[in-house]
């Protein structure tokens, strides 16, 4: 008769199982965490806006228009551009702030918004309307406006001054502060000389 090598005893197999899956859940929630924080992209800050046209969408006839519109459109004006999409969690999660600053802004003469909904179908104008939301969206289908803007995950916002300079961009959620703070960019480089 032998014994059984410490390694295949049921109890220590059980406790090792635990801890491999432990480790694992420990990494993704690290991994989820970091997603969702958001990082400055200093590489954009300073260069001019990367310009793009794409169709805007409306809500009351049911799909893109035939006009269409990208950053350069706006010039004179500081604008906050955001990307996003209805299967974004995090995007989903942090809307709501987009529409209020929208809801603040859009009859003034100061900051834009427009936002580029990167979903291949038109999932955007349904959920857009279901949602209660009226803030600018073009629909970028293909990708071109996040390749121009080498957006590489979503929620990407960046902030652009009047005169269509990058002066501050972030991959990842928003919180209000951080979409106040990013708000606050634009219009000061709009501001200084």
């Amino acid at each position: 008769m032998t014994a059984a090598l410490p390694s295949e005893r049921p109890g220590r197999r059980r406790a090792a199982w635990v801890l491999a899956l432990g480790l694992a859940a420990a990494g993704l929630s690290a991994a989820i965490a970091l997603r969702q924080t958001p990082h400055q992209h200093t590489d954009l800050a300073g260069r001019g806006a990367p310009e793009f046209t794409l169709p805007l969408l409306r809500l009351d006839s049911g799909g893109p228009t035939q006009l269409r519109i990208g950053p350069q459109d706006l010039r004179g004006r500081p604008l906050l551009l955001h990307f996003w999409a209805p299967s974004c969690a995090p995007c989903v999660q942090e809307l709501p702030r987009w529409q209020a600053l929208w809801q603040r802004e859009k009859d003034g003469q100061g900051l834009q918004i427009l936002t580029v909904a990167g979903d291949e179908s038109l999932d955007a104008i349904a959920f857009l309307r279901k949602h209660g939301y009226t803030f600018p969206t073009v629909h970028d289908a293909t990708g071109l406006a996040h390749r121009a803007w080498g957006v590489d995950g979503i929620p990407f916002s960046a902030a652009i001054s009047a005169s269509g300079q990058v002066v501050g961009a972030v991959e990842g959620p928003l919180s209000e502060q951080g979409l106040a703070d990013l708000a606050r960019q634009a219009q000061a480089a709009t501001a200084s000389p």
